[in-house]
């Protein structure tokens, strides 16, 4: 996608496919970009975390950072294609960085907070998806640095 033609109140669903071109760090990690979807539901952030093919493991909507788009802009679209919702970015700047890896390559992933404004039944329908108190999040995602989002959003939260 070229970068001049990215509308960044666009929340078109693009599906990035693993074939396409992707930014990578110095370090030859691969570029993956996080949303943190909240919405406010009795005055508490509720997270909404995706369950993919069955599989009994929560997380955030996530995936690879084409080239020259703005990681932000990908986080939302991620939340769309992966949980059907249509989100804002709470600011530009990243709630938090962390390395991951897999068996055959290294991820470095960028996590943004998103407002979440709408959710699509449809999508939602056809995968897994779940709306948590913070306190239930962390129970159910296993890895520590994406329970930590968790616990970086109530703060940016409260402070806002």
């Amino acid at each position: 996608m070229d970068e001049n033609n990215l509308d960044e109140n666009s929340l078109d669903v693009v599906r990035i496919e693993q074939d396409q071109e992707v930014g990578g760090s110095e370090q030859g990690a691969v570029e993956q970009s996080c949303a943190v979807p909240y919405r406010l539901r009795n005055g508490r952030p509720e997270f909404c975390l995706v369950s993919l093919n069955n599989d009994s493991r929560w997380d955030f909507p996530r995936g690879l950072v084409p080239s020259g788009e703005p990681s932000h802009l990908v986080a939302m679209r991620y939340a769309e294609d992966m949980a059907g919702l249509n989100c804002e970015a709470v600011g530009n700047e990243p709630l938090d960085e962390f390395a991951a890896s897999k068996i055959d390559k290294a991820e470095r992933v960028t996590a943004f907070l998103v407002s979440v404004q709408g959710e699509d039944v449809a999508v939602a329908n056809s995968r897994r998806r779940r709306w948590c108190f913070a306190e239930e999040a962390k129970v159910r995602i296993r890895r520590k640095p994406v329970r930590r989002l968790i616990d970086l959003a109530v703060r940016r939260l409260m402070t806002k």
